[in-house]
């Protein structure tokens, strides 16, 4: 009995382990994820300005030297758009981040 027991208890450790490693893995790619999406949003607004100048979408970028700085400015921007214009933004943008990842 007590060798069941050890072997169920241990049999649960591991699975417990590979849980947290696969969470672990979750959080980092998740990171990642979230740095390149800042990235991407940045250099879209400072290579599409005239194209979003046209379509009546115009604000300036930070001149902080922190990216987060930079990309909640840019954020709070987005926020204050009509729905209409984010629609808009975040199509424009999705297409620009898919040509980006194509090259």
């Amino acid at each position: 009995m007590m060798e069941t027991d050890k072997d169920l208890r241990g049999a649960y450790m591991a699975e417990l382990e590979t849980i947290i490693q696969f969470q672990l893995i979750i959080l980092q790619n998740a990171k990642k994820l979230a740095a390149e999406e800042r990235c991407y949003l940045l250099k879209f607004i400072k290579a599409k300005r005239a194209e979003l100048f046209l379509v009546g979408i115009n604000f300036e970028l930070s001149n902080a030297e922190s990216i987060e700085v930079r990309y909640a400015a840019a954020m709070a921007n987005v926020k204050k758009l009509t729905p209409d214009k984010q629609t808009l933004f975040d199509a424009l943008k999705q297409k620009y981040v898919e040509e980006k990842r194509q090259e």
